[in-house]
């Protein structure tokens, strides 16, 4: 890896020819060289970068030393200045830093793969929004990227000739297959784009199986390429997607789908219904009560008031004449001639003069 000090300097100790220190307006640290034999050969390639940070975020993971942090960060940085597409959608692949030009145009899965899975561990261990959120978005785009995704969303990259037992490139679209389900091992399961690239790997190993396999045979061809025949990189790009399968199928099983709710209780059947109470003229129960008791006593109060003037006026009659003839006349002198606005009767009121009237209609002398 080229050194902070190294750049200033624009030399290596294992190189022999000399390279900018500053190319597309940014450091040349933290790049890797491709080839380390060829002394005069000072270009880098996003698989040797890529990788690097993977290893130094992995290190920094289980160490926590700071020296495996900083060459993460700093291959990071190179990457995101020099080899990131203008776009953000994918990574470069090969930049000479003798002259600060891309050397081809090729657009790899196994690119953006490597960045990808090293910057996806690298935000975990670090616990940085910003990179998860450009992880995400890597993920996405490596996904959706119609350069290597059909239709159908099958990855179809591979060599012209898939049959072809000397060309590795069959083999590149593991990586970004390892990548993303690194990064789905990382991310919320309940979240958008875990959803997303559960369903991605998904179709990749169905395209696997049903497409791409032997009959009757452990032997795959290359899935999303053909022809249906064995050759040894169709089996190197089987293992990613088997792997993933399995890590699939463990993550289901350690967290499986949470029970239905049980279905809410049946509403009890009602039995007859009690017949309502008229209550027309707005009364409550408690008023009613309460006017039948206040009633009942007035009128039993009344009924002895009755009773005991009866035997009163029976007893003094027998002893001598009716001396209440002024009472009666005076009681008698009202009924017959109200006064203008007569004062309301009580219960009892009106009770004494019904006794009284009729007390005076059988005394001639009255």
């Amino acid at each position: 890896m080229i050194s902070q000090s190294d750049a200033q300097n624009g030399s290596h100790p294992l190189k022999n020819a000399a390279f900018q220190s500053i190319c597309n307006k940014a450091t040349t640290a933290g790049g890797v060289f491709y080839d380390i034999q060829k002394k005069n050969d000072v270009g880098v390639n996003a698989e040797t970068v890529g990788a690097y940070m993977a290893l130094s975020a992995y290190l920094y993971q289980s160490t926590n030393n700071q020296i495996y942090y900083d060459s993460a960060d700093l291959t990071r940085a190179f990457i995101q200045s020099q080899l990131y597409s203008d776009t953000g959608s994918y990574v470069k692949d090969s930049l000479d830093l003798s002259s600060c030009k891309y050397v081809n145009n090729l657009v790899l899965t196994s690119n953006s793969g490597f960045y990808l899975e090293a910057l996806s561990v690298f935000a975990n261990v670090t616990g940085n929004p910003a990179l998860a959120e450009q992880a995400d978005k890597l993920a996405l785009d490596s996904m959706m990227s119609s350069t290597w995704t059909g239709t159908n969303g099958v990855v179809i990259e591979g060599p012209p000739n898939a049959a072809d037992n000397s060309n590795f490139a069959a083999a590149y679209k593991g990586m970004l297959i390892r990548a993303l389900f690194e990064h789905l091992s990382r991310r919320s399961r309940d979240s958008d784009i875990a959803r997303l690239i559960s369903a991605f790997l998904t179709v990749q190993f169905n395209a696997l199986l049903n497409n791409a396999r032997n009959p009757n045979t452990d032997w795959y061809s290359l899935f999303g390429r053909g022809p249906l025949q064995m050759f040894p990189w169709g089996q190197l790009a089987a293992i990613d997607v088997l792997n993933l399968a399995i890590g699939l199928a463990d993550d289901s099983v350690s967290n499986p789908a949470p029970p239905a709710p049980p279905a809410p209780p049946a509403p009890p059947v009602p039995s007859a219904l009690p017949t309502p109470v008229n209550n027309a003229h707005g009364k409550s129960h408690t008023e009613i009560i309460i006017g039948a008791t206040i009633g009942g006593f007035l009128l039993t109060l009344a009924l002895g008031a009755a009773v005991f003037l009866m035997k009163s006026h029976r007893s003094r009659r027998l002893r001598k004449p009716c001396y209440c003839t002024s009472i009666v006349k005076k009681f008698r002198s009202r009924l017959t001639t109200p006064e203008p606005f007569p004062p309301p009767l009580t219960a009892i009121g009106t009770l004494l003069m019904v006794f009284l009237t009729r007390l005076t209609s059988q005394y001639e002398f009255l």
